[in-house]
Order: structure tokens, then C-alpha cells, then sequence
């Protein structure tokens, strides 16, 4: 199925006023798929080759300004509800790189998309970020899933009152209330102070709720060895604090739960 989509050649132009720009990388947003991410340039030839020796090139920074590329995107990307908000967000990238007017393209496979866009309009490798393998694969394949990928916030950002202090959430859905699924491994030497800390933030967070969704914790334990008297730990405690907790045997009930309950995201941290 195809999905509309926009994307916005980014530019090196270190001196505006004399309006010569060279394409360095590609920026794609499609908002059905809640999809944002740029490839930049790996090497700087063709930024030497349009300019010759006409500058003093600042590699070191120009490579940092492409680091920041992406960072910026993913930093915001939360705030990115409609067309206008990803034009509004390129247009205010403060560096020597410039993104060009939206261009309108249909896409199947955002990631393809995007590389293909890259090769046709920039040329040369692409410099890609390092993809860390995802530490609990099982969860992940769950909510990456294309029937429910739409409905899910990933690596929600919340602030726990009192501490302000800010953790990241895997995974978030609605079905009324803000459900916040966060796999965690339990090791023998930690996994009781572990679990005291999630009951108290899930005690917090349930206390803060206000006038929007009410929020809580569901938490997934992963154990590094099988030490079924130390899990009965780990649960007592989730139990007693009324965290609710879902094991992995239960995995594919979850799952099935999730794909009904889910409702359209709404982030309202």
C-alpha cells in the first residue's frame, strides 16, 4: 500500500547571499507512517568539487553539523503533527545546511524510499547511523508490527513529578488510559532495587495523573538466569505495589490484548 509522503533535499551553503547550495542528503516525512529520518553525505568530495578551493572548508564542523542532521529530527519529531510542522521545522535548522521546499512522492517502504531518493538526487554513500540490535526482540516484533506500529508512541519521553527527572518509555498506547510497556531485565544483584524504583515511579506517575489520559506502567520482566525463587521476588513486589507485570509466556495474549485495546496515539506528556 502506498502512502504519500514528502521529502527535502538538504543543502550545503555556507555563504546565502551568493545563493550556490551543493546536495549533501534527503529528508523524509510521511505522516500516515509517523515516519521522519534524513541520509546525509558519508564523505565531503562533492562539497570540495562544487566549491574547488573557493573556501576554507571547516570539516570537523561540517561533519558535526551532519551528525546533527538527524539528531535534530529525532529531537523533535514529537512535535511534528502535519506537513506544515515538518516544513516549519526544516526552515529553522540553524547551521549552514538549508532544506529545500517539500516535494510530494508516494512510498511503499519508507527506508527504500529514502535510500533511493538519496542515490538519485545526492549520489555517492549514504552516512548511516548504527543500528543497535533491539534488546528484546520478542516486544519489539510486537509493536513494530504493521497493524499496530501506527498506534504505538516509541520511546516516549516522560517526566516523573517531584524528581523531574525524565525517562524513556519503549513503548506507549491508548485505550483510554496511557499505557506505558517497558520490557526490563531483573540481574540477582539488582533486580529487587530495580523493582522497588519502577514501583515508585508507577506509584508517582498514577498519583500525577490530571485532567488527560490517566497513565501507567505495564512492565515485561527479563531474567539473566532462571532462578524461580528470585521471580517470585520480582513479582511479589510488582504485585504488592499493583505495578501490572506480564510475563513472557503470556507474551502472545498481551499481543492480542494490544492489537484489540489500541486506539490512535495521542502524546499528551
Amino acid at each position: 500500500m502506498f502512502e504519500k509522503a514528502y521529502y527535502s533535499i538538504i543543502q550545503y551553503c555556507p555563504e546565502p547571499s551568493r545563493g550556490e547550495s551543493a546536495n549533501i542528503g534527503v529528508a523524509l516525512y510521511c505522516p500516515n507512517l509517523k515516519y521522519i529520518k534524513a541520509q546525509v553525505a558519508a564523505g565531503n568530495d562533492k562539497i570540495r568539487r562544487f566549491f574547488g578551493s573557493e573556501l576554507d572548508l571547516d570539516l570537523v564542523r561540517i561533519n558535526a553539523s551532519k551528525k546533527a542532521v538527524n539528531e535534530y529530527l529525532a529531537n523533535n519529531s514529537r512535535f511534528i503533527k502535519n506537513v506544515d510542522d515538518f516544513s516549519n521545522l526544516t526552515r529553522n535548522m540553524a547551521n549552514e545546511f538549508t532544506f529545500t521546499e517539500l516535494r510530494p512522492c508516494k512510498i511503499e517502504n519508507p527506508d527504500l524510499e529514502l535510500e533511493n531518493l538519496f542515490i538519485d538526487l545526492v549520489g555517492g554513500r549514504a552516512k548511516k547511523e548504527a543500528i543497535a540490535e533491539p534488546q528484546f526482540p520478542e516486544v519489539e516484533k510486537i509493536f513494530r508490527s504493521k497493524t499496530l506500529e501506527k498506534r504505538i508512541l516509541f520511546n516516549h519521553k516522560l517526566t516523573i513529578p517531584i524528581a523531574q527527572k525524565v525517562i524513556t518509555i519503549p513503548y506507549a498506547y491508548q485505550n483510554g488510559n496511557l499505557n506505558l510497556v517497558k520490557p526490563e531485565k531483573f540481574t540477582s544483584r539488582k533486580g529487587l532495587d530495580t523493582a522497588f524504583i519502577i514501583a515508585t515511579e508507577d506509584r508517582i506517575i498514577r498519583e500525577s495523573n490530571g485532567s488527560g489520559p490517566k497513565k501507567q506502567l505495564i512492565v515485561i520482566p527479563y531474567f539473566d538466569e532462571v532462578d524461580n525463587d528470585f521471580e517470585r521476588k520480582i513479582f511479589g513486589v510488582m504485585d504488592k505495589c499493583n505495578v501490572r507485570t506480564i510475563t513472557r509466556s503470556g507474551l502472545i495474549d498481551f499481543a492480542g490484548e494490544v492489537e484489540r485495546d489500541a486506539k490512535e496515539i495521542i502524546d499528551e506528556s
